[in-house]
C-alpha cells in the first residue's frame, strides 16, 4: 500500500512541480557561502524515513535496483541506498554538495561520461 500510494505521488505532475520549486527557492534562498555550512549539519544525519521504507519494499526479489536522488546533498540518503544494492544517479545544484559527497569515505563516484 505504501509503494502504490509512493509511485502513484511520484508519477503526479504536481510533485514534480513541487519537488522543482522547492530546489529552486531553496537555491534563491540560501546563498552560495551558506551551502557549505548548511550541508556541514547535514553529514551523517540518517535517511528519510520515507526512502527507507520505499526501499525495503523495493528490493524485496530484485536483483537491478536504480535511483535518482533529487537534491543529493551530502548522500545521506544515497549511502543507505547503495548499502542496499542501488545504483544511484545523484543530482543537486550547488557544486559544493558534490564536493562533500565526494570526501566520503563510503562513497564511490563516477564522473559523468
Amino acid at each position: 500500500m505504501l509503494l502504490t500510494n509512493f509511485l502513484a505521488v511520484f508519477k503526479s505532475k504536481l510533485f514534480w512541480i513541487a519537488a522543482i520549486g522547492i530546489v529552486l527557492a531553496s537555491a534563491l534562498y540560501l546563498k552560495p557561502n551558506k551551502w557549505e555550512t548548511y550541508y556541514q549539519n547535514k553529514l551523517g544525519n540518517s535517511p528519510h524515513e520515507v526512502v527507507v521504507q520505499a526501499a525495503g519494499l523495493i528490493t524485496k526479489g530484485n536483483d537491478n535496483l536504480m535511483a535518482i536522488d533529487f537534491g543529493a546533498g551530502v548522500g545521506n540518503e544515497t549511502v543507505f541506498l547503495l548499502s542496499q544494492g542501488f545504483h544511484v544517479i545523484v543530482i543537486d545544484s550547488q557544486p559544493i554538495a558534490f564536493k562533500m559527497m565526494r570526501s566520503r569515505e563510503t562513497l564511490t563516484v563516477k564522473p559523468d561520461r
